[in-house]
């Protein structure tokens, strides 16, 4: 029986035509209509009809306009429709196509009695036809005959994003680690001041767009957190983040990116702000699934991924479109996803299904260069290692040395600024001493003996004014916000002269093994213990990841952190409470 509306048609479709309809358009089902009559009336909204075109390709939008020419005011045939559509679509083609719009619920009836649904002809209204009567073929988006040239170059792709992706996590982690010595505050509205950006930018010497990508894949990935008091500060699964490796590390970075809802790379970007890019996840998506299809040695352009999308989603083509197809390029060249205009294998492992085998971490892993066990130091203080080191000992070099290379082999400068500002972030001469040492494969260099030294009796000799100066005028001082950290000495210095209370060191026991606490308990031991004037075991990660057990007296809470004497060290420390994982009373030792 020939249906006479779009309800009589679905209610003679079986299960699984309605399923499959269902499946399509998904806005369909949210809320389940309560019948077909529902369910026909909700297809055939503007809004629902607007998202179904939205997926459709050029070659079914084409039918479809023909087909809503034709049906005007009485139904066409699936023959009239067919003979309009060649020669720019072939009968074959031009049939299966006509089953899958009918599928959707946007062309029904049977072949001799062919409908448009209502609303579709205003919609496809401002659709481009084509211009000559050429067949309608979905271009390609890599470039012809370019890729023999390069192939010699592209057969160390694996090990290139390897090393790549180690760049971006070593970045990632240095970034937070130096807002784990002092959180930063936030504007009002959310978003990153552009003083503070400035600052990390002198700090690891990259530009804009990948310090604002990093910053929102570690807001995505949960690496920091704006804290009650508006701070940005890194959170405790920043600490569990840093003892992975490369790989996993970057992996979790990745995933993030590819859901995340905005765009990084352009003028208008303001790291950490709430602002959304509408359909930006979508073309994310569009963008690597097209690198996937080209073969693994092509260089594929934007200008190619724009076209094959104009064929496939004609509805999105515009200039906003296009922008997102540049910066999801360039996000993942800055991540390793990408390699001279080519998906890496690595890039296509984060786009297959999640339960393939291997995972791209183990991919990332297995590339990256053997790390050095040591590194030489030369006569004039340069400090060579002979490929990429643990990522542990290289943040350790960063805070005492500029680093001028490390993709393969690390290159770093040690001088008297360098050394000051490793004793800006709280290093004693003798630790970097010690460091250098064991690392070191040939014995320190007589100078930088010397130059370690003295830095250590000019750091000795100066007064507290001087040295925060000195401190505050170093480079890495200033990116590390230092200078506001030492700000704060004076003012607690009055207060404990000030204060009837009296602080000493003494003789403590071994650590208790203290679990891990809420935020909310934690601050609530803290502050009894001011209270009460009474010492408390803390347990805290530092900058590099190692976990500490300490005795210490509170003195206060403060911009999410507490100001505290460490009873073991004898000095002041201030903690992130984002870095303590729990307290212990003092009773807890054991002796």
């Amino acid at each position: 029986m020939t249906p006479r509306s779009l309800a009589d048609d679905l209610r003679q479709r079986d299960e699984a035509s309605l399923a499959l309809l269902l499946q399509r358009r998904p806005d369909l089902s949210h809320p389940a209509p309560q019948d077909i009559t529902a369910l026909a009336a909700r297809a055939t909204t503007g809004p629902s009809l607007s998202r179904c075109l939205d997926t459709l390709n050029l070659v079914e939008l084409h039918l479809l306009a023909l087909a809503a020419g034709l049906s005007r005011g009485e139904p066409t045939t699936l023959a009239a429709l067919l003979a309009g559509a060649v020669p720019i679509v072939d009968d074959a083609s031009a049939a299966d196509t006509v089953n899958d719009l009918r599928s959707l619920a946007l062309i029904w009836g049977p072949d001799h009695s062919l409908r448009v649904v209502t609303g579709v002809h205003d919609l496809l209204a401002s659709m481009p036809q084509p211009v000559d009567e050429s067949p309608l073929q979905e271009p390609t988006a890599w470039q012809p005959g370019g890729t023999t040239t390069q192939r010699a170059s592209r057969d160390n792709h694996d090990t290139l994003a390897a090393t790549v992706a180690r760049r971006f996590v070593i970045g990632v982690e240095v970034l937070l680690q130096s807002w784990g010595l002092d959180p930063v505050r936030a504007l009002t509205k959310g978003g990153l001041p552009a003083k503070e950006l400035a600052v990390l930018q002198e700090l690891l010497e990259w530009d804009t767009a990948a310090i604002v990508l990093a910053l929102e894949l570690a807001r995505s990935a949960r690496l920091i957190t704006r804290d009650g008091d508006n701070q940005w500060l890194p959170t405790q699964r920043f600490d569990s983040w840093q003892t992975k490796s490369v790989g996993d590390r970057w992996q979790t970075l990745v995933e993030a990116w590819i859901d995340l809802p905005k765009l990084t790379g352009t003028a208008e970007a303001t790291p950490l702000d709430d602002t959304h890019a509408p359909g930006v996840i979508a073309v994310r998506r569009a963008t690597l699934e097209i690198l996937a299809e080209a073969p693994t040695d092509a260089n594929v352009p934007s200008a190619g991924v724009c076209a094959v999308l104009d064929f496939r989603f004609p509805r999105r083509r515009g200039q906003i479109r296009n922008q997102m197809v540049a910066m999801t390029l360039l996000e993942a060249t800055q991540l390793g996803l990408v390699v001279d205009g080519s998906l890496t294998q690595a890039g296509r492992m984060v786009i297959a299904p999640a339960d393939s085998q291997p995972k791209p971490a183990a991919l990332i892993d297995d590339a990256l260069p053997t790390l050095a066990v040591g590194f030489f130091i030369q006569s004039d203080l340069t400090i060579i290692a002979p490929g990429p080191l643990p990522l542990a000992d290289e943040a350790m070099l960063r805070r005492i040395a500029l680093i001028e290379s490390s993709d393969p082999a690390t290159v770093a400068r040690i001088n008297a600024r360098s050394l000051l500002d490793g004793a800006a972030t709280g290093l004693t001469m003798d630790e970097v001493k010690d460091f250098l040492e064991q690392h070191s494969l040939v014995p320190l260099p007589q100078s930088l003996a010397y130059l370690i030294a003295d830095t250590a009796r000019r750091c000795a000799a100066a007064p507290p004014e001087l040295r925060m100066a000195q401190r505050a005028a170093a480079p890495k001082a200033a990116a590390l916000r230092i200078s506001r950290l030492q700000d704060r000495i004076p003012n607690l210095a009055r207060a404990l002269a000030n204060s009837t209370r009296t602080i000493t060191v003494e003789p403590v026991s071994s650590p208790p093994v203290v679990r891990t606490e809420p935020s909310a308990e934690i601050l609530a031991n803290v502050r009894a213990a001011i209270d009460q004037s009474q010492p408390i075991w803390v347990a805290f990660a530092e900058a590099d990841g190692v976990q500490i057990t300490t005795l210490v007296d509170p003195i206060r809470v403060e911009s999410g952190a507490v100001v505290a004497m460490d009873l073991a060290a004898g000095r002041i420390r201030t903690i992130a409470t984002a870095r303590i994982t729990g307290t212990a009373p003092q009773a807890a030792a054991t002796r």
